[in-house]
């Protein structure tokens, strides 16, 4: 494409010196298969909105690094960025390229490789020399790779955004990431979110309503620049967490709230809106957060899998039509937060200021105007405005023509035609499927330990999980050997310093004896507890516990000024100690062996290494850590009918318990069967049609 310039003023971004609007929804390259991409773009286009928001996710890119000072880094598959942008250049889509490189994003640890633990000197998002090398180095690299894509070389990429949501009020370190992004000479305007931002970037807004929260002091505190909402929150979902219908932090916000939320930020003046997320896709592998479900934004106006969420898809895109429609007269009028009409409803004797009206009309007296007429409160009113009356149901705003016409209410929200509810096809039943299994071998020993390409690590004491690990498998196994002086009784148990968002499976020799899990999307120190459920002898046994990473944090774990050992931690990470009433044998320091990955992920018997082991026909089920393969014909796309195909585990009592699952060697991610009230937290897994492919 031919090179074309970005910059803004106040009230606008302008795109060759046209003021634009810029209506917007979060899309990550890594949640989707390559496969999808391009439909994204059509799908994007087609809801009105002309541009993406892109997460890069710097441990995605750069998993490990041995501190030689040279870096290496992933650009294969999911990870090929340049491939995303090349097919959002093809779709007609701008970008907003999120570099951070700390994203949040409820992606593990917030998008920053756990490698960087390793440094003790490192201190996290702060103007310490150690992170701010590391950064450079990453922000550096993206900056040379997604060059060709910038907009002064043609490309898609309008907007870049610097550090995200930075509260640590370390001044020196927000000015340094402003002379960061500057020295990328982009020549297009970077932004700062939610937060503090650096002179030279734009500060914009992340939340459920800016118009409340950011509006009012804007223009005082960030003079000269326009309003950007850089995450209308559609929010997620975690393991564990209860739904209530009061919570504004759960992702079924309604049509009509998210319509309001959008009409009011452009009838005060706006000149950029993104929701995010617009389409949230999955987690495979271990890319998900501390407890965030499989799925991502799941309720947001497409659904993870990529099917239109209705009615909220359809309302909302109507309503990006008619903002793109009277572009000039909103551009061309300057911001009119303080400008309210006031309007007395029909049938009130006076005015709360909760009912107005705000005007905008193009610059050349055309018919191009439109106005927002406001009810801001809890009640339905009639609202007259020039000779006619408008029926305005509670909290919602009209888009009104030159002509008087309603073009819209947020609150009037129809399902006329729309597909409002899921049909489920059944292709495969699992009861009619032939399974095979292989089970874990535990304990592991040095006879039955022979098996694995790896070696196991000794230390005195249990060694922390991401550290051991850098997050490079769910699974670690811990394993003591332990004398026991007296037998156990069924009543005794194993209590254990844990962590949250972390599960554990107990094993005394070969007996699978139970678990426990925390499934709170944080990071904390919980003491956890097994019960035996089953008397032991005295003598010598072997203790085996298998801990999970349910997702390394992104938020609490890895908060600005952080150093290592403050960041989130997964394993065993501190006391274990075996309890019969008053009788206690501490086993903490008692000198363990520890093993990365299950056996079967390290002899890879989801894919090319299913040969190296025995499979069990039918499948035995005795043993808590055991895998299953069956295989099925892959669906044609006349079966398919334009539908996606998912993967339903079950309920509770009648399906699998908790995992990862593979297609043709891909690791598709965590699953889960938790119910919270007697519902599953997410009972089906997306599957892109491409993994179907032997």
């Amino acid at each position: 494409g031919e090179p074309y310039n970005v910059s803004y003023d106040e009230r606008a971004f302008l795109i060759n010196n046209k003021r634009s609007i810029l209506l917007g929804g979060s899309v990550h390259y890594p949640r989707f298969s390559p496969s999808q991409w391009p439909s994204i773009m059509s799908k994007a286009l087609d809801d009105g909105l002309n541009h993406l928001e892109v997460y890069v996710f710097w441990n995605l890119h750069e998993p490990a690094y041995d501190f030689s000072g040279k870096h290496v880094y992933n650009y294969q598959g999911r990870a090929n960025i340049t491939q995303f942008l090349e097919a959002a250049k093809n779709g007609g889509m701008f970008i907003n390229l999120r570099i951070g490189p700390y994203a949040c994003a409820e992606w593990s640890f917030g998008g920053v490789p756990t490698w960087i633990l390793h440094d003790p000197d490192v201190v996290i998002r702060s103007s310490n020399a150690n992170w701010e090398y590391y950064m450079k180095s990453f922000v550096d690299e993206i900056s040379d790779v997604v060059r060709p894509y910038l907009a002064m070389n043609g490309g898609p990429i309008i907007l870049a955004q610097i550090e995200n949501e930075y509260d640590g009020g370390d001044w020196d370190y927000v000015n340094w990431c402003g002379e960061l992004a500057a020295s990328e000479n982009f020549a297009i305007p970077w932004v700062m979110c939610n937060g503090e931002s650096a002179n030279n970037t734009i500060n914009t807004c992340n939340g459920n309503n800016c118009y409340e929260s950011y509006v009012p002091s804007h223009a005082t505190k960030f003079p000269g620049q326009p309003l950007a909402w850089t995450e209308n929150e559609g929010w997620f979902e975690y393991w564990g967490k209860e739904y209530d219908e009061n919570a504004t932090e759960w992702d079924n916000r309604s049509p009509a709230e998210m319509a309001q939320s959008v009409a009011l930020w452009f009838a005060a003046g706006a000149a950029h809106h993104n929701y995010y997320m617009w389409m949230g896709g999955n987690h495979v592998k271990n890319f998900a957060g501390s407890s965030i479900t499989n799925y991502y934004a799941d309720g947001v106006n497409y659904h993870a899998d990529g099917l239109p969420h209705e009615p909220k898809k359809s309302h909302l895109m109507k309503l990006h039509q008619i903002l793109a429609q009277h572009n000039r007269a909103l551009m061309e009028t300057p911001k009119q937060y303080g400008n309210e009409q006031y309007i007395i409803p029909v049938g009130q004797s006076k005015g709360d200021n909760k009912t107005f009206a705000y005007v905008y009309k193009a610059s050349d007296a055309s018919n191009d105007a439109l106005t927002f007429l406001v009810n801001l409160d809890s009640k339905q009113y009639t609202l007259p405005w020039n000779g006619q009356s408008y029926q305005l149901p509670a909290n919602s705003v009209s888009l009104i023509d030159y002509e008087g016409t309603e073009l819209y209410n947020t609150g009037k929200v129809s399902t006329a035609g729309l597909p409002t509810e899921r049909v489920n096809t059944v292709l495969y039943s699992g009861d009619k499927l032939s399974f095979s299994s292989y089970s874990e071998p535990i304990p592991l020993t040095a006879s039955t330990a022979n098996i694995r390409p790896d070696q196991g690590v000794a230390n005195q004491t249990p060694l922390e999980q991401i550290r051991f690990t850098n997050d490079t498998y769910e699974y670690v196994i811990y394993c003591t050997n332990i004398t026991l002086q007296n037998d156990l009784s069924a009543s005794a148990k194993l209590e254990f310093s844990g962590q949250a968002a972390n599960a554990y499976m107990v094993y005394i020799d070969d007996a699978y004896i139970g678990q426990t899990y925390d499934y709170e999307h944080t990071s904390k120190t919980i003491q956890m507890s097994v019960s035996m459920n089953t008397a032991i002898s005295k003598g010598e046994h072997v203790l085996t516990v298998i801990s999970s990473s349910l997702g390394v944090d992104n938020y609490h774990g890895i908060r600005p000024g952080m150093t290592p050992d403050e960041c989130d931690k997964k394993g065993l990470t501190g006391n274990v100690t075996v309890v019969d009433g008053n009788s206690k044998v501490d086993v903490t320091a008692n000198g363990w062996m520890q093993y990365i990955g299950l056996t079967g992920e390290r002899l890879e018997v989801y894919g090319s290494g299913q040969n190296k082991v025995q499979w069990t026909t039918p499948p035995a089920t005795s043993k808590g850590m055991t895998w299953f393969k069956t295989t099925f014909a892959t669906p044609s796309e006349s079966v398919l009918d334009g539908g996606v195909i998912l993967v339903d585990i079950g309920a509770e009592s009648g399906g699998v318990n908790r995992g990862h699952f593979y297609v043709n060697g891909y690791d598709m991610g965590h699953y889960n069967n938790d119910e919270v009230n007697a519902v599953m937290v997410q009972q089906f897994y997306f599957v892109p049609t491409d993994y179907l492919v032997a």
